[in-house]
């Protein structure tokens, strides 16, 4: 009750501020400036704008489009909701994490599907954009100016930008927060690059659908049944092999990681990335393709399902043998695998990628282990990095470990 309480003053909130001062009345003395047609194309050709071509349009509309998004309640209520996950997620729980939990490989492949709740209400926010003709009844008033249907449908597809740099200021705040306020440790690999990535390829394929579904159906009703239907087909593949790790989990909006150490999972994150990019780029093609189909359009069309099928292919190839050793190896003996430090007796070892946390670690064993008797704290003590959860590795994994 209290979040349908709290969402209903969230989009009240939101709707009172891009509804304020919106209301405007006609102006019966209103004149058009006297410029003539001759001097607005010399001011064009100066200028490089390319206005009056189709390209010119739809760079224009996209500017447009990305300002008018900004406007929207349901993308307002989306930026709400991404706050309210750096305040929750990043600040109120952020104690509850431990171990692997507190290292930024584990923070930032969290950040697909906290970038998800945006992309959804972005997708609702440009299909209603998109609609706005069919809903206003202008649909044949657009039709008789010189930008064509192809042109408007990618500049709704162009307001992307906009949604972009909201975005772009989340990852900024996300990365700011992990930095200063919860202190992550380890590396930033490049899987974790590619997560970053993938957050960003979410927004944008959020876009292209949202145009695409009020091209070919044109109904507010539909932007939302796609948002639960893609929230239940992508829970069910994320999910596949339970608690036991499967590739198959990349064909997902987000694959549900396993219930261990990532550090022994192997995460493609780049294919995972070029792989919904290609799958946004043909939904955008799709809806480009309701009122233009050329050469051009089949081609990238072509292109774009070639892609998502070598992408999706190369995303769930299952782990190599090489790997699957190495990772035995780290598991089988974390020592031989691990940065070390040594002090006073103390001896901390953490796998090489997360050896910052030996820092932590000697904060909090210092007045513990110095309450501990000379002699017996002569013979020394070793604290070792183990993965203790081996059931649910991977079976390759599992399989040089048996």
């Amino acid at each position: 009750m209290e979040a349908i309480i709290l969402g209903a003053l969230v989009f009240g909130v939101a709707y009172a501020i891009t509804h304020r001062g919106s209301k405007r009345t006609a102006d019966d003395n209103w004149r058009p400036s006297a410029v003539s047609v001759p001097a607005i194309a010399h001011v064009s050709a100066q200028n490089g704008t390319h206005l009056g071509t189709q390209r010119g349009a739809a760079v224009q509309l996209a500017r447009i489009e990305g300002r008018q998004l900004l406007r929207n309640e349901v993308f307002i209520v989306g930026v709400f909701m991404s706050v309210a996950i750096l305040v929750v997620f990043g600040m109120i729980w952020a104690s509850d994490s431990l171990g692997a939990q507190n290292s930024w490989r584990h923070w930032l492949a969290l950040l697909p599907v906290y970038s998800l709740p945006f992309a959804g209400m972005t997708l609702m926010g440009v299909n209603a954009a998109a609609l706005r003709s069919r809903r206003d009844g202008v649909d044949e008033l657009f039709a008789s100016l010189p930008a064509s249907h192809a042109s408007r449908v990618v500049g709704h597809i162009g307001s992307a930008w906009m949604a972009v740099l909201v975005h772009a200021l989340f990852v900024a705040a996300y990365f700011a927060e992990g930095t200063f306020m919860n202190h992550y440790f380890g590396r930033i690999d490049a899987s974790s690059i590619g997560d970053v990535l993938v957050s960003f390829v979410l927004v944008v394929c959020a876009c292209s659908l949202a145009v695409a579904l009020a091209r070919w159906l044109p109904h507010a009703i539909v932007g939302i049944a796609a948002l639960v239907a893609l929230a239940i087909v992508a829970t069910i593949l994320g999910g596949i092999g339970g608690k036991h790790w499967s590739m198959t989990r990349q064909l997902s909006l987000w694959p549900r990681y396993p219930d261990h150490d990532w550090l022994f999972a192997v995460r493609p994150s780049w294919w995972h990335a070029l792989y919904l990019l290609a799958l946004g780029a043909l939904v955008a093609v799709a809806g480009i393709a309701r009122s233009r189909r050329d050469r051009t359009v089949a081609m990238a069309a072509v292109v774009a399902l070639l892609v998502a099928a070598v992408a999706g292919f190369a995303q769930t190839r299952p782990m190599s043998a090489t790997t699957a050793a190495r990772l035995a190896a780290m598991v089988a003996d974390p020592i031989a695998h691990s940065s070390c430090t040594r002090s006073d007796g103390l001896t901390l070892c953490a796998y090489t990628d997360y050896a910052e946390i030996t820092e932590n670690w000697a904060d909090d064993l210092a007045a513990p282990f110095a309450a501990v008797a000379p002699q017996r704290r002569a013979a020394g003590f070793t604290v070792v990095w183990r993965e203790s959860r081996l059931d649910r590795l991977d079976p390759r994994v599992q399989a040089n470990l048996d």
